[in-house]
């Protein structure tokens, strides 16, 4: 009987080395194309995918140095973009909970209607975000976000 479990632990570790590294390549092929569909350049399909992936939502500047933040980095990259506002809304609509408010925040300067028409859904969205302004890192809803966001600073801060 201990055999067998053993076996059986190994086939799992097995499989899970042989399928684990495909499941991330394949959604980063997923992101890839989406990207793709909306003619961004190298850079931007960079930013949007590192802004989709996002997991924390950021100030432009962070930590005790006040560096300038990443994900505002690849915010600016993907606002300079030809297609800045589709690339925006389809964050907004797809990425993962910091990635969505990025594309909110984007949409509110490249978009103002899209802005418009987004907003009411963040406005119900009770989902918990890990936020990081200046040097401060706290746990906020996706709502209270947007009601920042809303107020124009933090879109103005990111560009």
């Amino acid at each position: 009987m201990r055999m067998l479990k053993e076996i059986a632990a190994g086939a799992a570790l097995a499989v899970g080395l042989v399928l684990g590294p495909a499941a991330p390549a394949a959604a980063q092929t997923a992101r890839a194309t989406r990207a793709d569909t909306l003619s961004l350049s190298a850079a931007g399909a960079q930013a949007y995918a590192k802004l989709h992936d996002a997991v924390t939502f950021e100030s432009a500047r962070i930590g005790f140095a006040a560096l300038e933040s990443e994900n505002a980095k690849a915010f600016r990259a993907l606002l300079a973009e030809r297609s800045a506002a589709a690339a925006f809304a389809r964050l907004a609509a797809e990425g993962k909970p910091a990635g969505r408010l990025y594309g909110l925040a984007g949409l509110y300067l490249a978009d103002r209607d899209a802005y418009t028409a987004a907003a009411a859904g963040f406005r119900r969205d009770g989902t918990q975000v890990h936020t990081i302004n200046g040097c401060v890192m706290w746990p906020r809803s996706v709502r209270e976000v947007a009601a920042f966001i809303a107020s124009g600073q933090i879109p103005r801060e990111l560009q």
